[in-house]
């Protein structure tokens, strides 16, 4: 490891999410590296369950939708159990990727803290529209999730017309 000299952050003013600014240069370029990398995991992760829910729930949903178009009425309830975990999945993977986001952005903002107080820039100048993407990711999952909806209302519609 090598010496470093603490190096004065050019704007101590700079409030600070997550704790105290590191003492060196070094340290503040290990921790922003750090930084970083845990928000593009973060990032990964939560498009890695997005792909995965998404394939399964559209499994799923064709699944029940060609045995609803069979007419297999015996299969009433197990079809209305699956329904009802694609919702599920939906829901689960609307939060997933909730979270994921919220740890994404503390991660980012340490970095720009960071960036601040040592005059960088990598996220600081970044322009892009705030919460488009997940505004829009929102508005996908919610017509899944009324997809899901709709199949289950009318498996019981036909479960109180076949009673």
């Amino acid at each position: 490891m090598t010496d470093s000299k603490p190096v004065k952050a050019k704007r101590p003013d700079v409030p600070l999410t997550g704790g105290l600014m590191p003492h060196t240069e070094d340290a503040a370029l290990a921790e922003y590296a750090a930084a970083q990398a845990s928000a593009e995991h973060h990032d990964n992760l939560a498009w890695s369950a997005t792909g995965i829910l998404w394939v399964a729930s559209t499994v799923l949903l064709g699944f029940v939708l060609q045995v609803m178009s069979e007419g297999k009425t015996t299969e009433r309830t197990l079809l209305l159990l699956v329904a009802i975990f694609g919702l599920l999945l939906t829901v689960v993977v609307w939060w997933i990727t909730k979270v994921m986001r919220d740890v994404k952005t503390q991660k980012y903002q340490r970095c720009k803290a960071i960036e601040e107080a040592y005059g960088m820039h990598q996220h600081t100048d970044l322009q892009y529209p705030r919460r488009v993407q997940f505004i829009l990711y929102t508005v996908v999952l919610g017509f899944l999730a009324f997809i899901w909806l709709v199949v289950l209302w009318h498996l019981a519609c036909v479960s109180v017309a076949v009673a």
